[in-house]
């Protein structure tokens, strides 16, 4: 991934709200219901005050985190099926379960867990308590990004 690239992530994920002020947890520094971190050569933590879908079926949990900005914007996807309540969920090309980060604006770029886990705490029809640690590598790039962080509404 060229220079130029890696900046104009940058520049879309700064655009992300921010998380301004970090909450008593150490796991989850925002007072949003979404946080990510990436972990690598470039450091950014985003939030997001909302969820933009979540959906708990008998056998699949879903869940779509979208943060609009003016140059664009980030979709976080989570997809675990089949789902059997609250415990771990192993991702990457071995497993059913899912997770996508979609970046749009000056480069866009589709990123796809290679491996990782999302641990649900608490789950039901209104409320999702989680953290995740997912590895996602980009379609046309092959960056691979490292991100950790959690939802809890």
């Amino acid at each position: 991934m060229s220079r130029f690239n890696i900046l104009a992530l940058v520049a879309i994920l700064c655009l992300i709200g921010s998380c301004s002020h970090p909450s008593t947890d150490e796991n989850f520094p925002c007072e949003g219901v979404f946080f990510m971190e990436i972990t690598d050569d470039i450091h950014k933590q985003v939030c997001s005050k909302s969820i933009d879908n979540y959906e708990l079926l008998s056998d699949a949990l879903h869940l779509r985190v979208l943060n609009n900005e003016l140059a664009g914007k980030v979709v976080f996807k989570i997809s675990l099926q089949p789902y059997t309540g609250p415990g771990t969920y192993y991702l990457g090309q071995n497993f059913q379960h899912s997770c996508e980060l979609i970046v749009q604006g000056s480069t866009d770029e589709f990123y796809k867990s290679t491996s990782g886990k999302f641990v649900i705490n608490h789950a039901d029809q209104k409320t999702l308590n989680a953290d995740f640690e997912i590895t996602v590598e980009g379609f046309y790039n092959k960056k691979i990004l490292h991100t950790r962080g959690g939802v809890h509404f």
